[in-house]
């Protein structure tokens, strides 16, 4: 679990994974693959309750409108 503290979301995925993977970002494949990160990033700018969950790099990403992201496998 991560919390967002002034990162975009897509952002924080990226970081999630690269921690749990003990990588470098870039060795990760890109975010926009499994996901519209532009959109992503715009359904969390708003007060509205709201969650998504994909798939990315073999891990199920959850990010949910309390700021956190959870990354499972």
């Amino acid at each position: 679990m991560i919390s967002l503290e002034d990162r975009l979301p897509s952002e924080a995925v990226v970081n999630a994974v690269s921690d749990i993977e003990d990588s470098d970002v870039t060795d990760l494949p890109p975010l926009y693959g499994a996901i519209d990160t532009d959109a992503l990033d715009a359904l969390f700018t708003g007060d509205a309750a709201t969650s998504v969950t994909f798939e990315y790099s073999g891990y199920t990403v959850t990010v949910e409108d309390n700021e956190v992201v959870f990354v499972q496998q």
